[in-house]
């Protein structure tokens, strides 16, 4: 197993979108590990519902990863977990292909309500949203949800450009939230302009290097 005691981990529960930060403290010869892992209460709460779980780490300059479950807590004070060994160890960078980082207005729509963000990054298939809203007023969206993003390019008074997704994940960091959407393979107009626009932005990077 490429983890070591020492080593940090990002833990991930199935049914809580937040991240966790944690130091393994200890690792069986069966595989099963301990580790520190610094959560809030309700989180912890969650795994009577389900102690699914992924753990990502990095290794030789890569994001691995394994789904685990949680075992056991074994120290409420200082959330002390006992996770299950790895199995099959999978490459954890979801979005390999090239990105171009943007801060584009946008808005997030379902079900005829809408969230407002700013696209941070973009690739030919995907789109990162940092929501500016809370979704206090009703609004909500779950992993494979569809739904519509719309976004300004160059100002909010010109033209915008709309096209449908599906809501590959939903996290939280450093405080705030943000949304993966996966474009729809069928909007074939704007997958062609966004990877034009892609393609022209990775071509005028490699030249300044």
């Amino acid at each position: 197993m490429d983890i070591e005691s020492g080593g940090r981990i990002i833990l991930q529960l199935s049914t809580f979108e937040d991240r966790f930060l944690g130091v393994v403290a200890g690792i069986r010869n069966d595989g099963r590990f301990m580790a520190f892992v610094t959560m809030p209460r309700a989180a912890r709460d969650r795994l009577r519902v389900d102690d699914s779980a992924a753990v990502k780490y990095a290794y030789d300059g890569r994001l691995l990863g394994f789904s685990t479950r949680v075992l056991k807590v074994v120290d409420h004070e200082d959330t002390l977990l006992e996770l299950e060994g790895p199995g099959v160890i999978f490459d954890a960078e979801e979005r390999a292909e090239p990105r171009c980082a943007c801060r584009y207005p946008a808005t997030m729509s379902l079900n005829g309500q809408t969230v407002r963000g700013v696209v941070e990054d973009m690739s030919a298939s995907c789109a990162r949203l940092r929501l500016l809203d809370d979704w206090a007023g009703g609004f909500s969206a779950e992993r494979g949800d569809s739904l519509t993003l719309t976004f300004h390019p160059f100002e909010m008074s010109a033209n915008d450009y709309s096209i449908g997704c599906s809501v590959v994940k939903l996290f939280m960091k450093n405080g705030e939230r943000y949304a993966v959407l996966r474009f729809d393979t069928g909007e074939t107009d704007m997958l062609e302009r966004i990877s034009g626009f892609i393609e022209a932005q990775v071509c005028c990077a490699l030249s300044l290097m």
